[in-house]
């Protein structure tokens, strides 16, 4: 019995990503990952559609969160249990 992806279809968000993701094909078994990447893709996007940011929360979240992960995987922060932080004056 295959699952269903599940969504809040009362979230725009949400039901805009899901057709965008199934309309290229990203949850088919034979995708990416066995359709797995289309379903990681949305369990981010649910994730942050129920954190109800504005559009500028929305905008700084997901340059931070992007930020992060291209500084993490690119080892720009080699020893990343000890993050940077800004000098206080």
């Amino acid at each position: 019995m295959k699952k269903e992806i599940e969504i809040d279809k009362s979230s725009p968000l949400q039901t805009y990503a899901y057709r965008w993701l199934k309309s290229r094909g990203f949850f088919d078994k034979d995708s990416d990952y066995n359709g797995m990447l289309g379903k990681a893709v949305l369990e981010l996007v649910r994730i942050f559609s129920k954190q109800g940011h504005s559009g500028f929360s929305a905008g700084l979240t997901k340059e931070m969160f992007y930020r992060l992960l291209a500084d993490f995987e690119g080892g720009q922060n080699a020893d990343y249990n000890k993050p940077k932080v800004k000098d206080e004056k």
